[in-house]
């Protein structure tokens, strides 16, 4: 058998990709890597209109700590906690299921973060 083409095997990798979509759809089950398929098309579709990527959320990225750093101040001295306090821990929740699925931010979430 000969090695594919850099042409064929990109045909070949989005014909494989196109299928594990197709296959989550059928069944509702996304995991995080049907949410990383999605984000990869959003992201090649994005260099096709010559747009800029869409942003991955990550643990530990800056815009993590950024807003951890933002919802601390929003503690009281004696530790108690803020209604500032909690929206911001609810945008940071939803962060990191984010980068727990591997959704992008321009995207929902499908499902629970722990599937």
């Amino acid at each position: 058998m000969t090695r594919p083409t850099s042409h064929e095997a990109a045909i070949q990798a989005l014909n494989l990709l196109a299928d594990r979509l197709d296959k989550a759809d059928k069944t509702g089950v996304w995991t995080p890597e049907v949410a990383y398929i999605i984000a990869l098309g959003e992201n090649i579709q994005a260099a096709l209109d010559g747009r800029p990527a869409v942003h991955e959320a990550m643990r530990g990225s800056d815009v993590e700590a950024w807003l951890k750093r933002h919802r601390e101040a929003y503690r009281e001295p004696d530790g108690t906690v803020t209604g500032a306090w909690h929206a911001i821990d609810g945008i940071l929740d939803d962060y990191r299921d984010h980068a727990d699925t591997g959704t992008p931010l321009s995207s929902e979430v499908q499902g629970p973060a722990w599937l």
